[in-house]
């Protein structure tokens, strides 16, 4: 007896997220201009035609890795809460979080950033980059109760998820600079919380 429909469609989302999850790990070992379809069908362990049949083109497979990589970049932020939320408390809870994320899986945020470079600099996909990025923004203001094109104090919540991301962005990127030996230092979230300026409990000091 065959397959049934539900389980035909386990193993082909299954295989999907194996090809995405060997992208990731790809890019993260090579970077993304060296990638090619044949690399990441043997690194998935599928034949090559699964790759191209799930998503076309190497280009498209690496704006759908940005697409995951971001996915799970938001998926690592606190919850959104009903009320409106106290800032500082807001930008401590996401700090912790996101150091958490730097210091035990830095290769997605380090891959989100090679990402978003590599494909900005190809026309045709620099506007899903961009949606991307924008939508990693969103979520991150989200939990400070701001918008880009809101009033004056939603906006100043975005300028803060702005400010939130691109330390993370320039942490990860500075650690990925150094030497296995040179790594040392105090862990990210700590790091985030004190360039922030905030005490531990998220309260003013």
């Amino acid at each position: 007896m065959g397959q049934s429909r539900s389980g035909m469609s386990e193993l082909r989302s299954e295989r999907r997220a194996r090809i995405l999850a060997a992208t990731l790990q790809l890019i993260g070992r090579e970077g993304a201009a060296s990638l090619s379809t044949r690399k990441i069908a043997g690194e998935a362990g599928v034949q090559l035609s699964a790759v191209h049949h799930w998503f076309g083109s190497k280009d498209e497979l690496i704006l759908a890795a940005l697409e995951e990589a971001t996915t799970r970049m938001v998926a690592a932020l606190p919850p959104p809460v009903d009320t409106a939320p106290e800032l500082l408390v807001a930008m401590d809870e996401t700090c912790a979080s996101l150091g958490a994320l730097v210091d035990g899986e830095a290769r997605v945020p380090l891959v989100r950033c090679e990402l978003l470079l590599y494909l900005r600099r190809h026309p045709v996909y620099a506007q899903g980059a961009r949606t991307q990025h924008l939508r990693y923004l969103a979520a991150l203001a989200d939990r400070y109760g701001g918008t880009a094109d809101g009033d004056e104090h939603a906006q100043a919540c975005y300028a803060f998820a702005e400010l939130v991301a691109s330390m993370v962005d320039g942490m990860v990127l500075h650690r990925a600079s150094l030497d296995a030996g040179d790594a040392g230092g105090q862990p990210a979230g700590r790091a985030l919380r004190a360039v922030t300026g905030l005490p531990r409990n998220g309260g003013l000091s």
